[in-house]
């Protein structure tokens, strides 16, 4: 942060002669009065330039990478509506986090701590290595994939939830879809999408399950479940085949499961 300390006959004048020399305004800096100043004394004020709402977040930033450890260093740019802080490094894998949760907790802090109660906001943009671009690119190929499906299959789909960035991304990109209709059920954190055919079709009802003369249902020919060992896992359970597809695409870091 500029400062500068100013003298002068009285600190009135002290005070414009250190705004005109930063070429700032009085609410652009932080004014500290050394010496009021007398007779035979000039008046003595340092004038401090106000961090801008990008500068404090970038600080921030910065003394978090440096006591998480990680090897990331921060570029910064900003202008009168928001302000944009890019990492990279080889540690951008640990900032980001699964589907990019810690990058987003990151930006979340940091545009509190930037944006003061009382102020205009300003907002804060954190990205790693193009990671939200590529992300948006990813849900936009997602959002029509599953169009398709909820076409084909005359039901709607429900995906699993996603912060309130992501799922705007979902909207936009069927927003154009003459087929089908988009909206936001459930309560944060768990708010989700679910995308809806405009024709959808009726769905086939079950037929009931055979039972025997004790209302029991009947067991399928082969090995029944009383022959099977007690604590016994089966090849594909042994294997961890017995999680949805949904959890193991959640594990891999993917885009997120759909419900259905």
């Amino acid at each position: 942060m500029k400062s500068i300390e100013v003298k002068a006959s009285s600190v009135e004048e002290a005070i414009e002669k250190g705004l005109a020399e930063l070429g700032m305004r009085h609410d652009e800096v932080d004014i500290e009065i050394i010496e009021v100043g007398g007779l035979f004394k000039k008046a003595k004020v340092q004038l401090t330039v106000r961090p801008t709402e990008g500068e404090r977040a970038l600080e921030f930033v910065r003394q978090l990478l440096f006591r998480m450890g990680l090897k990331v260093e921060a570029e910064f740019a900003e202008d009168n509506e928001k302000a944009e802080i890019r990492l990279c490094g080889e540690d951008s894998g640990k900032i980001i986090g699964r589907r990019g949760d810690c990058l987003d907790a990151v930006q979340y802090l940091a545009s509190m701590i930037a944006n003061k109660e009382g102020e205009a906001y300003k907002k804060i943009i954190i990205d790693c290595g193009d990671y939200r671009q590529k992300r948006v690119e990813t849900l936009e190929k997602l959002a029509r994939r599953l169009a398709d499906k909820a076409v084909a299959k005359g039901r709607k789909i429900a995906l699993e939830p996603m912060n309130p960035f992501e799922r705007r991304v979902i909207h936009t990109a069927l927003s154009d879809n003459p087929d089908v209709t988009t909206e936001s059920e459930g309560t944060e954190p768990n708010r989700f999408v679910v995308v809806k055919p405009k024709v959808q079709r009726p769905q086939k009802k079950r037929p009931p399950q055979k039972r025997g003369k004790d209302n029991t249902r009947k067991a399928k020919p082969g090995r029944s479940a009383a022959s099977k060992p007690k604590g016994f896992l089966g090849f594909g359970e042994y294997l961890g085949n017995s999680r949805t597809g949904a959890e193991d695409s959640f594990d891999r870091g993917g885009t997120g499961g759909v419900k259905e």
